[in-house]
């Protein structure tokens, strides 16, 4: 019943990606030949195993845990179920996403999505089988399916989906807009609820313009901005990306640890 998510965001990564081969951005980035198995294997196993994996765990657990609840909120509202399945999924990807940047013990399951040295689209769903099977929103917005909120889960899961490709774009041809006399002021003020490829650059650089431990959101900005971890960036650009310390393990230990050991004993946080 995900098909539409899986396509579109496949479809948006083509289009992309396609975009940043066209332009160079994919020349010289420093990248190794790893890198590029981390973010294929690391999309294929979410949309193949790992996603599908907890969409029939978490049926087979509401079922046995409410059995008498399946279908429950067939009924609601659209735009209510469809918040009902997004905000909440949002609000603990703030703080999933933030605790494995403040944590040592969780910092592991998070990293491989960092250590890439380049910016662009295919960076977006790299990560370790842990952060994604542990991912707390994936496990709440499934128990949503269960209890009627198909449709709703295919809609939040599209619009997640595409943001996430939109986010981790390496055009840059955002930073363009910040100077357009009608148009700037106002993608400002939208930074201030939804999370922008400017914020999130800054998320993933390191040194001058980068903000490593800070503009963690997902979709919505405004966790980011309650709870004091916001950084406004607007057209400046990261002077590089990556983590500090970076052991650079082989693609196996970065998609599989702790099954195939690290070099690192994985306590660095960037």
């Amino acid at each position: 019943m995900d098909h539409l998510s899986t396509i579109t965001v496949a479809g948006l990564l083509i289009i992309f990606g396609s975009m940043e081969i066209l332009t160079g951005i994919w020349h010289d980035t420093g990248r190794r030949r790893d890198d590029w198995i981390i973010d294929v294997v690391s999309m294929t196993q979410l949309a193949f195993l790992i996603r599908p994996g907890i969409l029939l765990t978490t049926a087979f657990l509401m079922g046995a845990i409410f059995p008498n609840l399946e279908g429950a909120l067939a009924g609601m509202n659209f735009w209510v179920g469809l918040a009902l399945v997004m905000l909440p999924d949002d609000f603990v990807h703030y703080w999933y996403h933030r605790l494995a940047h403040e944590n040592n013990w969780l910092w592991p399951w998070h990293r491989t999505h960092h250590t890439t040295p380049s910016y662009h689209i295919s960076v977006g769903f790299r990560e370790n089988w842990l952060w994604l099977t542990f991912m707390p929103g994936l496990w709440w917005t499934s128990s949503m399916v269960y209890f009627g909120l198909g449709l709703e889960f295919i809609v939040g899961a599209t619009i997640v989906g595409a943001h996430n490709v939109w986010l981790h774009n390496g055009l840059d041809f955002d930073r363009k807009l910040y100077k357009k006399p009608i148009i700037g002021p106002l993608y400002s003020a939208l930074e201030h609820i939804f999370q922008s490829p400017s914020q999130h650059r800054g998320h993933h650089g390191i040194g001058k313009g980068g903000v490593p431990l800070g503009n963690y959101g997902q979709l919505l900005f405004i966790w980011d901005i309650m709870f004091g971890t916001a950084t406004f960036l607007k057209d400046q650009r990261p002077e590089r990306y990556g983590i500090t310390n970076d052991p650079k393990d082989q693609w196996q230990a970065q998609l599989w640890w702790p099954f195939i050991k690290s070099k690192s004993k994985g306590s660095e946080i960037s």
